[in-house]
C-alpha cells in the first residue's frame, strides 16, 4: 500500500519568505533582481528595492496558480448554465 503525505505553507508566510529570498537578497543568481524571472513577470519585479506588498501583488500565490481552474471565468459560466438548465 502506498501512502502519500501533502505539505502546504502558509501563503502569506511562503510569500514573505519568497520576497525575503529572491527579492531583497537577490538569490539564485538575482533571478528576480534583473534576471530571467523579471521577463516571466512581464517586466513588473523590481527588486531588490520592492516591497513585500507590491511584491505579492505581481507575484501572486503560488497556490492559486497551482490549484486553481486556468480558464475560471469560462468554467464558472458553464456550471451557472448547467444550474440553471437543471
Amino acid at each position: 500500500p502506498c501512502r502519500y503525505f501533502t505539505l502546504l505553507r502558509h501563503p502569506l508566510e511562503r510569500i514573505r519568505s519568497a520576497h525575503a529570498y529572491f527579492c531583497v537578497a537577490c538569490s539564485e543568481h538575482h533571478r528576480q533582481c534583473g534576471g530571467h524571472d523579471v521577463h516571466q513577470w512581464g517586466g513588473r519585479l523590481s527588486c531588490p528595492n520592492m516591497s513585500l506588498a507590491a511584491y505579492a501583488r505581481t507575484v501572486g500565490s503560488v497556490y492559486t496558480r497551482a490549484f486553481a481552474p486556468k480558464e475560471p471565468s469560462e468554467r464558472a459560466e458553464e456550471k451557472l448554465e448547467t444550474v440553471h438548465a437543471e
